[in-house]
């Protein structure tokens, strides 16, 4: 059994779903061809950690989540989460557990740094995988394009508090700086507060030539709209977390003119991967993000390590 870890409530459900049909195609697939040694089929157990209460994905559920995975016994390994904010929570469960994570798309880089080991994989075994990299990379790519493409000069930083917008925000500054943008400040938004005009008149008065923002949708949506409203003309940027099926229908004409990295190769644009492109659309009527094909690898990751075991 493999267990899939996403949260399918809240602000960033639409992702969530695009990359749990990722995972679930592999497995899919994998029994098409006779499962795990020929003969043995895999099934999935998905667990939701987007809760109500948060209004996107929550640690704390995540964390009841991962202690369930580890109380299957039938469970071989999880596929997720999406959020470092999760990852954080669920990693030292699964180090206790000896349970393999394999993330499709968290990037905080701390859950995987040796240097926080004790805290993320107590028991010392290295529990925490990726098919992507972290924002020890995101972060600092787009500065470098903010300073070398678009020629920006000066530069205002929010995020939403979470594991992983302050973590790319920080990322991102330390190396705008380096290149020379001037960082004219950096505030943190609320997920839950309705309304940044404040913020985002204290930024007009200071004239930057882009605005970056650190996080995911709940508190995303709302930094591209009252941002539009106020600073309507200047480039926005962000990382993954603005890369998302819905922000163009969330967020209207307010989404356009941003710029968002993404922490995986674009792989679903090479010829390579059309057949299976064409497959995902066939199979779900919508379009893959790149993070629906590195759940499916996920996937895949694990089947392969069955697959020895049952070789042995």
């Amino acid at each position: 059994e493999i267990g899939i870890n996403l949260p399918v409530t809240g602000a960033d459900a639409a992702d969530a779903v695009n990359i749990r049909d990722g995972a679930l195609m592999a497995i899919d697939d994998l029994n098409a061809k006779g499962g795990i040694g020929g003969k043995i089929k895999l099934t999935s157990l998905f667990k939701d950690d987007g809760t109500v209460t948060a209004g996107q994905y929550d640690p704390a559920q995540a964390a009841t989540n991962m202690k369930q995975f580890v109380a299957d016994a039938n469970v071989f390994g999880v596929v997720g989460p999406e959020m470092s904010g999760s990852g954080k929570a669920m990693s030292p469960i699964a180090s206790d557990a000896d349970l393999l994570l394999i993330t499709p798309s968290s990037t905080n880089p701390d859950i995987t740094d040796p240097q926080f080991a004790s805290q993320y994989r107590p028991k010392g075994k290295a529990i925490y995988f990726r098919t992507v990299t972290t924002d020890a990379y995101q972060g600092p790519y787009m500065a470098n394009y903010a300073a070398e493409i678009l020629k920006i000069k000066s530069i205002y930083v929010l995020d939403d508090t979470g594991a992983y917008g302050d973590g790319i925000a920080k990322s991102f500054e330390t190396q705008a700086a380096k290149k020379g943008i001037t960082v004219l400040g950096h505030d943190k938004v609320n997920p839950k507060e309705s309304d940044y005009t404040t913020i985002f008149t204290k930024i007009k008065g200071m004239n930057p030539e882009a605005i970056y923002y650190g996080g995911v949708q709940q508190a995303g949506v709302k930094v591209a709209k009252q941002s539009f409203d106020v600073l309507p003309n200047i480039p926005k940027l962000g990382g993954d977390g603005m890369y998302s099926q819905s922000l163009p229908t969330d967020a209207g004409p307010a989404a356009e003119n941003w710029y968002a990295s993404i922490a995986g190769p674009d792989t679903i644009d090479q010829p390579e991967a059309k057949a299976w492109v064409a497959q995902y659309k066939a199979k779900y009527n919508r379009d893959p993000e790149n993070y629906a094909l590195t759940a499916y690898d996920g996937v895949r990751v694990i089947a392969d390590t069955l697959e020895r075991l049952v070789k042995d």
